[in-house]
């Protein structure tokens, strides 16, 4: 595969872009079919598939980017339109730079919004041992599920309540769960999920008492050589795109662990009616 640009992009065809998606669609998949009954409803969290993308929103949320979006092979832009129209959120889809999906929702309107960059590796080549200051990474565990929860919830600016939807998946099948504790209180998380045939790295989080300290580093090592263990043919991760052309501490992270940028995803945001 040709190499473009200074982020060493990957140049790749439609069909190895849906190969690097698959492990997140599947682990995407698997968190919205856990998500408790009761934080399901107070929310309004609902996931399905339509116009050939899997379909995200919450209902209660409508301004979180991260509850509410369309990833995956679009194949028919109305169709999600219509799911975001029934759940009266604006429709927001991720689809590869310079794919036909990106020219069609373009052309109906959608301003390009946050871009999120695909990273990959395989677990199989060698991987760094990032040292942290004090730290132990571990699965975690079981009692320590809702601290893990907490965790997750806080990064990434949900409401506190929703730390009850990640902690289960500490014991899901299919999810693996790594922790760096300071003794044994738990200061950071990070999970793999294993499906499609690789792995997807996400829910990496921080106690922000506890940033600096090389967690997020370690656990990356930790979960591709869980990968690695398992057998699968690749791992992949996203982080936002640059602001301001400066890379954030998470694209370091994920560079020092041995992964290449291989494509850029966009979202677009509909446009108020």
């Amino acid at each position: 595969m040709a190499v473009r640009g200074p982020t060493s992009i990957l140049v790749m065809p439609l069909a190895l872009h849906r190969l690097l998606e698959a492990p997140e669609l599947a682990g995407h998949r698997d968190m919205w079919s856990a998500a408790p009954r009761p934080l399901a409803a107070r929310h309004g969290l609902v996931h399905t598939r339509a116009g050939g993308a899997d379909c995200v929103a919450a209902a209660g949320l409508p301004g979180l980017r991260v509850l509410n979006h369309a990833l995956g092979a679009i194949a028919d832009p109305a169709a999600v339109e219509r799911f975001f129209a029934r759940q009266g959120v604006p429709a927001r889809v991720g689809v590869p730079e310079g794919s036909a999906a990106e020219r069609a929702v373009a052309a109906r309107g959608y301003e390009r919004d946050l871009a999120w960059m695909k990273f990959a590796r395989d677990p199989r080549a060698p991987v760094p041992e990032p040292e942290t200051a004090g730290l132990a990474v571990r699965p975690v565990a079981a009692g320590d599920a809702h601290r893990m929860g907490e965790l997750v919830a806080a990064s990434f600016g949900l409401p506190g309540d929703l730390g009850g939807w990640f902690a289960p998946l500490a014991t899901r099948r299919g999810w693996h769960c790594l922790g760096a504790y300071d003794g044994g209180r738990l200061v950071a998380t990070g999970s793999l999920f294993a499906g499609a045939g690789g792995g997807w790295a996400s829910l990496a989080a921080t106690d922000p008492a506890h940033r600096g300290r090389g967690a997020q580093g370690a656990l990356l090592a930790a979960r591709i050589l869980v990968a690695r263990r398992l057998g699968l043919r690749h791992v992949v991760v996203e982080t936002g795109e640059p602001v301001g052309g400066r890379p954030g501490t998470s694209w370091r992270n994920i560079l020092r662990a041995g992964f290449l940028p291989v494509f850029l995803r966009p979202f677009w945001r509909s446009t108020p009616a």
